[in-house]
């Protein structure tokens, strides 16, 4: 049986989707259709679902819930969203369902937005969080995959007006939905019952377009594109995903519901780039420790460093074409390595120049230079709001990504800058020994271990220097813009 058949189906896998574990004052049983479906109210309900216009529709019922609802409807709909569903008075038509759940929820915002004497300011603050919420998981489900023709076209009609108008509100409501995301913290009630990262990506994932409207929903009649106009372009899109991965995932450490993100929005032509760019990246990783572990290769000398300074500029330049894909290498830690490297150039030779010590006290710095890094990014974690097991795992793959990079850094700098202008040792090795064929000596470290000892240092230069990047975490995007919202 279709869903138009049984209108009440959708309604129950709605209410599942706005449902939250909210505790509030239990308002009257009935309140629901007291306030639509019984007396006075009731008929001024019909009169208003009657009503043409829908714009029209809104504000009547905004001045219908300033008459006749009180605390306990906005506790219901604000707080208790699934049960208005389930509890929907079956007297209003099924055609007239989703419109009218849409319209009052748009009628709510407006009404608790202004100073409605009903409530009182922290309620009202409070529950405009609540209400974008739902307004905004309502509106997106003629848009969401699997909801395909659930609602009838007629419902969605009464809303569309002849003019794609759901396109409009949708996007409002992602956009009054965000900025709640982006403010949560201020939110701590409400806080705890909201998973961010599946709104977030969410969020990103949805095409709010006239194309995927009449895609999903071919029985609707949305007007015709102007010309030249993308049916399935969403400018909004772009900078809502960029919002998305720079203020609410990143900072949380969500690598990979970043790569997800960009890999479902980048065109064939980015996703080569940057698969080519993982390949080169993998190739030198590859050189690298073959080279160290078979110096008489002689790879130290250029193919390494060469591959590693390759990697950075495909990147980069990618990166300034397709500004998306800089989000994905997290270049806020090369960069903070490059300059805890360039401070090695000051330190004395024998950092490098052992004069025949034992090297497993080299050995026991990079483990504890490498070990503090990776704590300060568990630290770090708790207090980005990273949960549940994330807070486990993610800070070790952000701590593997930032190690990688500041040993790429290490073998470019110690290749072509550090031998300039580090200190030369009076009677030892030089620095430059270490992509030598012959090696350094037994007066020196080995190779593999002087590039790790740079390395590590590197790293946890990177990690601690976040602080003078506007004290953004270490996963941010390489710019000096706050992700705190400043009054």
């Amino acid at each position: 049986m279709t869903a138009d058949t049984k209108p009440g189906d959708w309604l129950r896998d709605a209410a599942a989707t706005v449902e939250l574990p909210v505790a509030s004052d239990e308002p009257p049983a009935g309140e629901l259709r007291r306030l639509l479906a019984a007396g006075v109210p009731g008929r001024r309900a019909d009169q208003i679902i009657e009503t043409p216009a829908p714009r029209e529709r809104i504000r009547e019922w905004a001045q219908f819930l300033k008459t006749h609802a009180d605390r306990g409807a906005f506790l219901l709909f604000a707080y208790d969203p699934a049960r208005v569903l389930l509890d929907w008075p079956p007297e209003i038509r099924p055609t007239a369902r989703w419109s009218t759940l849409v319209e009052l929820y748009e009628a709510w915002s407006e009404i608790v937005s202004a100073d409605w004497p009903s409530i009182d300011e922290r309620s009202r603050r409070i529950g405009e969080a609540y209400l974008a919420r739902t307004r905004w998981l309502l509106l997106s489900l003629p848009f969401t995959p699997g909801w395909e023709g659930r609602i009838s076209a007629l419902d969605l009609a009464r809303v569309n007006d002849g003019s794609a108008r759901i396109v409009t509100l949708a996007r409002q409501a992602r956009g009054n939905w965000l900025e709640v995301l982006g403010e949560i913290d201020d939110y701590p009630q409400f806080k705890q019952y909201i998973a961010v990262e599946d709104d977030a990506e969410k969020i990103a994932a949805l095409q709010i377009t006239r194309g995927r409207l009449r895609e999903a929903n071919p029985d609707l009649n949305v007007p015709d594109l102007r010309q030249g106009e993308d049916p399935g372009r969403d400018l909004v899109g772009g900078e809502v995903d960029r919002y998305v991965i720079a203020r609410l995932l990143l900072p949380r450490f969500a690598i990979g519901r970043v790569w997800r993100i960009v890999y479902r929005s980048a065109s064939p032509k980015t996703r080569t780039v940057v698969a080519t760019a993982i390949g080169v990246f993998t190739v030198t990783l590859g050189v690298l420790a073959a080279g160290l572990v078979d110096q008489h290769s002689g790879v130290l000398a250029w193919a390494v460093p060469l591959l590693a300074l390759g990697w950075y500029a495909l990147i980069t330049i990618a990166g300034a074409i397709w500004p998306a894909t800089a989000w994905l290498w997290l270049m806020r830690q090369p960069a903070s390595a490059a300059a805890g490297l360039l401070a090695l150039a000051v330190a004395p030779p024998d950092w490098w120049d052992s004069g025949g010590k034992d090297w497993l006290v080299a050995l026991f710095a990079v483990i504890l230079l490498a070990g503090t890094g990776l704590g300060y990014l568990y630290f770090e974690a708790g207090s980005q709001d990273v949960r549940a097991r994330g807070r486990y795992w993610r800070p070790p793959v952000v701590a593997m990504c930032g190690y990688l990079h500041a040993v790429l850094v290490t073998v470019i700098g110690l290749r072509f800058v550090l031998p300039e202008f580090a200190q030369r040792s009076a009677t030892g090795p030089q620095l430059s020994c270490w992509w030598q064929t012959s090696g350094c000596g037994p007066a020196a470290l080995p190779s593999w271990l002087l590039v790790l000892a740079a390395a590590s240092w590197s790293f946890a230069a990177a990690v601690f220097l976040q602080i003078i990047w506007d004290d953004q975490p270490v996963t941010a995007p390489l710019a000096h813009a706050s992700w705190h919202r400043k009054d």
